[in-house]
């Protein structure tokens, strides 16, 4: 854990002050997980815990603590002159809930992760949620 403290710096730092006595279990955990990662976001998805990291956070949580995760698929458009539409984008995520937390942690991926995620969730007995 020292050197990612070196790497990232301050998320990591205030990571390992909110979950000290977890360390070594959630370590164990990362360890064993599977990671998908996107640009700005990504998750391990351990035996035992979620390690959730974006740009401005890290942040753990236990598996069986997750109430459902939420599928999001946008269809945005970029309007050029004249209102012809000049770009098609499809933006992808998921957002997974967690008892006793409002906030919710958003993963922006592509397709095939979208599903790879689902499916490792869905193993560990989360709830999915599609919405198109």
């Amino acid at each position: 854990m020292v050197s990612i403290y070196e790497l990232l710096g301050l998320p990591v730092y205030f990571f390992l002050r909110k979950h000290h006595e977890e360390v070594e279990t959630t370590e164990r955990s990362y360890m064993e997980g599977k990671m998908i990662c996107s640009k700005l976001s990504g998750i391990n998805i351990g035996p035992e815990y979620c390690i959730y990291y974006d740009l401005f956070s890290v942040d753990c949580f236990p598996v069986n603590e997750i109430l459902y995760a939420e599928t999001i698929k946008k269809l945005k458009k970029k309007s050029g002159t004249a209102s012809f539409v000049s770009k098609v984008k499809l933006d992808i995520s998921l957002n997974i809930a967690i008892k006793g937390e409002e906030a919710v942690y958003n993963i922006a991926l592509k397709e095939f992760q979208l599903e790879y995620l689902c499916d490792e969730l869905m193993r560990r007995g989360v709830t999915i949620i599609k919405k198109n």
